[in-house]
């Protein structure tokens, strides 16, 4: 068959269609003419991203800053040590390079994050003023002022106005977080607020509430344990039965023991709650970037359509 040559390329010509050099010429070219048609209309563009950031001052000097304040604590539960041992063996020999399965970590995550912990937290330290009523507050003395929702004496004015269980867990989930490191297998709790004082102690009175909660709950199946095998050492006959129940007797009075002196029973602080300097939110640089790309994208869509309409106006006049 016949071939036909290839025409080659002048200096100055346009590259072969389907190249990569053709498509860079054809993004080069969009490129320029874009910022040409820009250009032509900086007027527009100009005013466009002007009044987006005259907007920008609104959130930025109206949103409260809030302040992050976290802690980081280890596990001193033991009730459940033997089972973490065999766990964390077996798990080892299948999967030598699997995350913490510690269930104690999963315990105490979940136990925070629970709904009747939560609501009993919130209605024990009264949540609901610190999260509905906050007026403003002073960094210099660093003191809460509140709106009249609430009277002087810190209590709710009207009752019928007051939020619910449910609205005040919904929120403050927004307001506090807790979670498992499973690599190092320690707990993080944090919290944030318009108050810097209020941050931190959230944080305390949270770990406080959860050491408290696991020592009632251990005393209380400890007492029922060690009455239980007091009574059945006291009718057993034979003397291995009374040496094993001896020894379940003696790892209960060791947990009834330890949740009476430990002042840390499930949870002790490695790094504590500190009091923040710095606010963690609102972002000035973010919304004030966010609003400027606002009125780019609005000034770029006003020049095209704009033009968009003069072209089918001047093919509506030629026809």
């Amino acid at each position: 068959g016949l071939k036909i040559p290839r025409r080659k390329l002048r200096a100055g010509s346009s590259p072969a269609l389907g190249t990569s050099k053709m498509k860079k010429y054809i993004f080069l070219k969009d490129l320029y003419s874009f910022c040409k048609t820009l250009w032509k209309n900086k007027k527009t563009m100009f005013i466009s991203i002007s009044l987006s950031i005259i907007l920008a001052l609104f959130p930025i000097f109206l949103i409260k800053p809030m302040y992050l304040s976290k802690a980081t604590y280890e596990i001193m539960l033991e009730d459940l040590d033997a089972k973490t041992n065999v766990s964390n063996f077996s798990t080892n020999l299948v999967n030598p390079f699997s995350v913490n399965q510690d269930p104690r970590l999963y315990k105490i995550v979940e136990i925070l994050n629970s709904r009747e912990f939560l609501i009993d937290f919130i209605n024990k330290y009264d949540v609901r003023k610190d999260l509905f009523a906050v007026d403003y507050y002073d960094k210099e003395t660093q003191k809460l002022f509140y709106t009249n929702l609430v009277n002087e004496d810190g209590k709710w004015a009207d009752e019928s106005t007051r939020p619910d269980d449910e609205a005040v867990y919904e929120l403050f989930k927004v307001y506090f977080s807790a979670s498992a490191d499973l690599e190092t297998g320690f707990i993080k709790i944090s919290s944030i607020h318009y108050s810097q004082l209020q941050s931190k102690i959230w944080v305390e009175q949270l770990a406080y509430e959860l050491n408290e909660k696991l020592r009632v709950s251990d005393l209380n199946q400890a007492k029922k344990a060690i009455d239980y095998y007091e009574l059945q050492i006291s009718n057993f006959i034979s003397q291995d039965l009374i040496d094993a129940t001896s020894r379940l007797l003696e790892i209960e009075l060791r947990k009834k023991m330890l949740a009476n002196v430990k002042e840390f029973y499930a949870i002790s602080p490695i790094d504590k709650p500190y009091i923040p300097e710095n606010k963690d939110s609102p972002s000035r640089l973010f919304i004030l970037v966010f609003f400027m790309m606002l009125g780019f994208l609005y000034g770029v869509s006003k020049i095209y359509f704009a033009k968009i309409r003069s072209t089918i106006k001047s093919t509506l006049t030629d026809t």
